[in-house]
């Protein structure tokens, strides 16, 4: 039986060989390992982030639960990591928010304009949701002239948060969005005890202009890809 040797005791071009044989069988092993992982996270994460809403919110018609924009909701699937399309289920309900001039409820998009809106939670104590914004506010004003909005809600509590919102917008040159707060967290706790959205910042939440929920996603998103976009464009063409 031959003895094994140490690297140093092989010629240079073996033990180079042998270096990247253990390095492949390492990675090989890592990626199992990961995509185990992420099968069951996956699982997790949907199990745990799209369930209907409470009974408390009017139920969508059969046609609403399986329109086209049912259809393009799965679709964003394909482009969005993390998003989940909604399953049919109940109207997202209306919740109260805090706008620049005033008090104003989410019922006011889907009643008076309508349009759709993407809900989307944030705080500013969370990395993730301030490098995600500009992206945000790139996708709000590519729809500026669509039946589209995102409705930006900050989290932030307590005196000068108002204040506070406004100096990380100009700070970030935010010129599209609107700063929503919602300084008591009703609304996000509301929409979250009630089914619409699970733990983490930042959450969104996408709602068709007849209120029914299209999905939902927990974490941030490039939303002003191109494909992004493009799903985007075509969900609304679809209704």
């Amino acid at each position: 039986m031959a003895e094994l040797k140490g690297d140093d005791e092989i010629p240079h071009d073996d033990a180079r060989r042998a270096r990247q044989n253990r390095a492949r069988r390492s990675h090989a092993f890592l990626r199992r390992g990961m995509i185990v992982a992420l099968a069951l996270g996956a699982f997790v994460l949907v199990e745990a982030v799209w369930r209907p809403f409470s009974n408390e919110a009017d139920a969508c018609s059969v046609d609403e639960a399986r329109d086209a924009r049912s259809q393009q909701g799965a679709a964003l699937e394909d482009v969005l990591p993390g998003f989940v399309a909604a399953r049919g289920g109940r109207k997202v309900p209306a919740v109260d928010l805090v706008a620049p001039d005033g008090p104003i409820s989410t019922a006011y998009f889907s009643t008076q304009l309508p349009r759709t809106i993407l809900i989307n939670f944030w705080a500013s104590w969370c990395a993730p949701c301030r490098e995600e914004m500009p992206a945000l506010d790139q996708l709000n004003a590519h729809f500026a002239q669509d039946d589209f909005s995102v409705i930006a809600v900050n989290l932030d509590r307590g005196e000068g948060s108002a204040e506070l919102v406004e100096t990380l917008f100009d700070a970030w040159g935010i010129a599209s969005l609107v700063p929503y707060r919602d300084p008591d967290n009703e609304a996000y706790l509301g929409l979250r005890d009630a089914g619409g959205l699970g733990q983490g910042l930042p959450a969104s939440l996408l709602v068709g202009p007849s209120g029914c929920e299209i999905g939902r996603l927990i974490g941030p998103a490039f939303w002003s890809d191109d494909e992004v976009i493009e799903s985007l464009a075509d969900l609304l063409k679809s209704g």
